[in-house]
């Protein structure tokens, strides 16, 4: 039996927002496999982020220094918000309902899914997985496991065929 890699809806939330300061302002974490190897390494996902990171500063980096303000950041922060909104909002009631906010995080979970799963088999394999869990554990160190107790929950778990 093959091991294969399900990627669990608190793995995709704690990595996205983790990674979404870094993202672009349109769209979810944009992922691919630079190098055509066939996976995702952890190298990749670095300088992919890097370079969404280095775009997303860009575009509000209003004076042009490098660095974001603490305005620039408050901007950069609303403008995330509201794209979010907008696009998880779905009854247009300018809030955001349980059932709202879960199918934003599916939605978010199954995108990453669909760029880890380079073969498009359906499956993120553990070889497909390992450059996502390998950040995933390095922001665990740098963030801690936030009180989450055992971390089948919110990690990538791996279940067998």
């Amino acid at each position: 039996m093959n091991k294969q890699t399900v990627l669990s809806v608190f793995a995709i939330a704690g990595i996205t927002a983790a990674l979404s300061a870094t993202a672009l302002a349109k769209g979810p974490l944009s992922l691919s496999d630079a190098d055509g190897d066939g996976v995702i390494s952890a190298e990749e996902i670095r300088s992919q982020v890097e370079t969404q990171r280095a775009a997303r500063i860009a575009l509000f980096d209003t004076d042009g220094d490098g660095v974001l303000s603490d305005i620039e950041k408050d901007a950069m922060r609303e403008a995330r918000h509201a794209e979010r909104l907008a696009a998880a909002d779905t009854d247009g009631d300018g809030e955001l309902s349980r059932a709202e906010r879960r199918a934003s995080r599916e939605a978010r979970r199954d995108a990453i899914e669909a760029q880890l799963d380079v073969n498009g088999d359906g499956v993120v394999s553990d070889a497909e997985g390992a450059g996502f869990d390998e950040v995933r554990d390095e922001l665990r160190g740098k963030r801690g496991k936030r009180g989450r107790g055992d971390s089948r929950h919110d990690g990538v778990q791996r279940i067998e065929n």
